[in-house]
């Protein structure tokens, strides 16, 4: 909580104090609590906003690569991640501890299946640009909430789209990244 209420004071991590986790981790509830929500409303508004930006792609990720049955299961999974309000350990409490990790995940595996299953309908086919963008701000998410997880995953993230013959959306997704790390 004190990155946050630094960041609602006006301070910028890594600058004005260091740590190890990426600015989005904590953006979203800090300008919450700086528009005036407590610190318990503004994590459950900023992970409801989060869920809200993932559900467009998710339902473009599902239709253009995945079963029906499938696209909702992986839909409902991520929705999951982006919505928990514990970290998954054994002590029955509310803990927003390691939030950021679940919202990394929710984004690699967003950008991961994106990648790795090629479109398998109409809807999908000729539309690499679309692809390119979710990779690319998938990606995005990752560099700025935990650095660790763009290391371990953009690699394969590369490759993947490039086996599966994505190529132009391998070279959009490039595109993306040099325009949104260059702002």
């Amino acid at each position: 909580m004190q990155i946050v209420f630094r960041m609602a004071d006006g301070q910028i991590p890594h600058l004005d104090f260091m740590t190890p986790i990426g600015a989005l981790a904590f953006w979203p509830i800090a300008m919450l609590v700086k528009s005036g929500l407590g610190i318990g409303m503004a994590v459950i508004w900023s992970q409801v906003i989060a869920a809200l930006i993932f559900l467009p792609m998710l339902v473009w990720v599902a239709r253009s690569r995945l079963s029906p049955w499938l696209g909702a299961l992986f839909g409902l999974f991520v929705m999951v991640l982006l919505l928990a309000l514990v970290h998954g350990e054994a002590q029955r409490s509310v803990s927003i501890s390691m939030h950021y990790n679940r919202l990394a995940w929710a984004a690699a595996f967003v950008a991961i299946v994106t990648a790795l299953i090629p479109p398998a309908n109409n809807l999908g086919r000729g539309r690499a640009g679309i692809d390119a963008i979710i990779i690319g701000l998938m990606v995005c998410v990752m560099v700025m909430t935990k650095m660790t997880y763009f290391v371990s995953f953009a690699v394969p993230i590369v490759v993947a789209l490039l086996m599966t013959g994505q190529g132009r959306a391998a070279e959009r997704v490039n595109d993306f990244e040099t325009v949104a790390f260059g702002l």
